[in-house]
């Protein structure tokens, strides 16, 4: 039986390719938390600090319908606050490193 792998690379391409949208401010202690967690497992994202653009506190208050920060979009989720069980199911980058295993003979 052949298997087909197809599913799983999709897959991995596209939460590899998933666009992480984090809405700050100055001074937010939670915020800080958020961008050290994603940076530390070395997920990509994009900051969007409300207090230097309008745009972003629209899209922050109207869009997203939050007042808070940080708020996380990640695709179709979105997290409001700092909430590290939520955030530990964003996909991490995968290894570009092979690894094989080799076995002894005996």
């Amino acid at each position: 039986m052949k298997s087909d792998t197809r599913r799983n690379h999709d897959g991995r391409l596209k939460t590899l390719r998933m666009r992480i949208q984090l809405y700050t401010e100055p001074g937010c202690g939670a915020c800080e938390e958020a961008r050290s967690f994603l940076t530390l497992r070395g997920i990509s994202f994009e900051e969007r600090n409300i207090r230097s653009s309008a745009e972003y506190e629209r899209i922050l208050a109207e869009e997203l319908d939050s007042c808070t920060t940080p708020t996380l979009v990640a695709g179709d989720k979105i997290i409001v606050g700092f909430d590290r069980a939520e955030y530990s199911f964003l996909p991490a980058p995968q290894s570009s490193v092979r690894t094989r295993n080799i076995r002894s003979e005996a």
